[in-house]
């Protein structure tokens, strides 16, 4: 994506949590947001050297939480975003895993953070290659 506008974060849904978000590379630094009506959004970061765990499959997985607050907005307004990192880089190379981001309240919409302005390349995220065993 290109033509975004300085210092603006594009997010890509991913669903509603719980949700697995699949194909992330394990060993990079991810952000999510999770957003609900009546609830203020919050911001949830995979630091690059976390810590996965080998699911089922035999294949990486993490698991995440992230619990949102009841919003203060007055009526009609919105709640302040979650602020960002500023200078941290999102993505990278790393073999694939699963993300799996579980919240409450439950059924809170869950973003990706692929990128920040004016650019955004989402195959930073995505990895394109599949694991063998």
């Amino acid at each position: 994506m290109t033509d975004v506008p300085a210092h603006a974060e594009v997010l890509l849904r991913e669903g509603q949590a719980p949700v697995d978000v699949e194909k992330m590379p394990v060993g990079t630094r991810l952000e999510f947001v999770a957003t609900a009506e009546g609830y203020a959004p919050r911001r949830v970061v995979v630091p690059a050297g976390a810590s996965w765990d080998t699911g089922a499959d035999g294949r990486p997985r993490l698991e995440v939480a992230v619990q949102l607050d009841k919003s203060n907005a007055k009526a009609g307004g919105n709640d302040p975003w979650p602020a960002g990192e500023p200078g941290s880089e999102v993505g990278g190379r790393g073999p694939p895993g699963t993300v799996r981001v579980i919240a409450t309240p439950r059924g809170a919409e869950v973003w990706m953070l692929a990128g920040i302005g004016p650019e955004a390349r989402i195959e930073q995220l995505r990895c394109d290659q599949d694991l063998t065993f």
